[in-house]
């Protein structure tokens, strides 16, 4: 079974429409075909995103976002942050780097592979939805 860290910008477009991150969503993670990783950080990130303003223009988002979010949470493995990495052009992702280094993860599911110039981060393979659904799921 597979360790991920999803990126918070897969977690929100799983609620704006279908695709790969929807499908890694409810068809991974929900029926625990995956293991979701989170870390306190991350967890932080999630809920204060999906509350941006920005959101309340599409129907039904923030009720769905919520209780899917709440969902996914109570599914996921929470993971202690032991190190902390400053290897990311974004300071704010290293918190990603961060938890899959802690949780062994095997995949790190990002929709912005630009801020994550590197591909391999120890075990942790760094790739986007499509490719990790049609590699590994399709």
């Amino acid at each position: 079974m597979h360790r991920l860290v999803v990126d918070t910008n897969v977690i929100i477009s799983s609620f704006l429409s279908a695709g790969h991150p929807r499908n890694i969503i409810r068809e991974l993670i929900i029926p625990t075909k995956a293991i979701l990783l989170i870390s306190i950080e991350v967890k932080t990130e999630y809920r204060q995103v999906v509350g941006y303003k920005k959101f309340e223009k599409y129907p039904l988002f923030q009720e769905e976002s919520k209780i899917t979010m709440e969902n996914i949470l109570s599914l996921a493995e929470q993971t202690s942050i032991k190190h902390q990495f400053d290897l990311l052009p974004d300071y704010d992702d290293n918190k990603f780097l961060d938890l899959a280094y802690a949780g062994k993860a095997d995949f790190l599911i990002t929709g912005n592979t630009r801020h994550f110039p590197i591909k391999k981060f120890y075990n942790t393979t760094i790739i986007s939805p499509q490719k990790y659904w049609n590699t590994y799921w399709s």
